[in-house]
């Protein structure tokens, strides 16, 4: 029979009993925090896509100190959108990294928010706190299957926007998969295309237009089923218009000024247009 305190306090052996459940307790909350620091990244916060004004994750106080080397892209957005249409998108991350995030929002030439982001699986989308924008995130991380990991989710255009141009702005994390936030680095890109703002049947009146080829190396040619009056602007990939003639369909446009890459050419008519992706080379 083990000893009583009269003042009702602990004898010894229940100290140590108590001590044992105190440690193993301890010891479950040490590995519960452990675990969810080697599940970084998880969740993360809005606004960290890169965007004017945004930042990424890889900042002070945040995930830092990463040199992993890779590439974050999206597919399933054409070159040029129309209103009121649904997209669905794969963000594709590829690095040597172990384990991945994303977040990717959209806006117009206000910076504004553009059409409505929808989440798929193991992704959720959440508002800006003061941008108001959408933003689409994972949910946990994803690691690395040979080098890549990848989400899919969708976009739907809106009915208008000002300007012509839709920007998707991204970033994704190159993760160790250990030491919690350190050793990570983001990886970001954006990707412009055009909004198209007018009715199939204007653009029918271009259908005859085009270029002549999508390999350019100094010139633009051409080939239309009548002689017409347009205007050419030339916007390189990231929205930015570098070249514009107003031209007869008969006549060239020089661009041997312009660096080698990837192009998008606006051909206009009146109320009309088309807009074709040419390679300079």
């Amino acid at each position: 029979m083990g000893f009583v305190d009269p003042h009702g306090w602990l004898s010894l052996p229940e100290i140590m009993k108590m001590s044992k459940i105190y440690f193993g307790f301890l010891s479950v909350l040490l590995y519960v925090l452990s675990a969810s620091v080697s599940m970084e990244p998880r969740n993360p916060e809005t606004q960290v896509t890169g965007a004017p004004g945004e930042t990424t994750c890889e900042k002070s106080g945040c995930h830092s100190g990463g040199k992993f080397i890779g590439t974050v892209t999206i597919s399933g957005i054409p070159d040029t959108v129309v209103p009121n249409t649904k997209y669905t998108i794969t963000l594709t991350h590829k690095s040597n990294a172990k384990v991945t995030g994303f977040e990717l929002t959209c806006i117009d030439p206000l910076n504004k928010k553009c059409g409505t982001l929808t989440a798929g699986t193991g992704s959720n989308v959440a508002t800006g706190a003061t941008t108001g924008c959408q933003y689409v995130r994972q949910s946990n991380s994803k690691s690395l299957v040979d080098s890549t990991a990848s989400w899919d989710f969708s976009w739907t255009s809106p009915a208008t926007i000002t300007g012509d141009t839709v920007s998707f702005y991204f970033t994704s994390l190159a993760g160790s998969g250990a030491n919690g936030e350190k050793g990570d680095n983001a990886l970001k890109n954006v990707r412009k295309v055009f909004f198209n703002k007018l009715t199939a049947t204007r653009e029918i009146e271009l259908e005859g237009l085009e270029l002549l080829s999508s390999l350019v190396t100094s010139e633009l040619a051409f080939r239309s089923e009548q002689n017409m009056r347009v205007g050419v602007s030339v916007f390189n990939e990231s929205g930015l218009l570098v070249a514009y003639e107003y031209l007869n369909t008969n006549q060239r446009m020089q661009i041997g000024q312009l660096p080698t890459g990837v192009y998008h050419v606006l051909i206009e008519k009146d109320n009309a247009r088309v807009v074709r992706r040419l390679m300079k080379i």
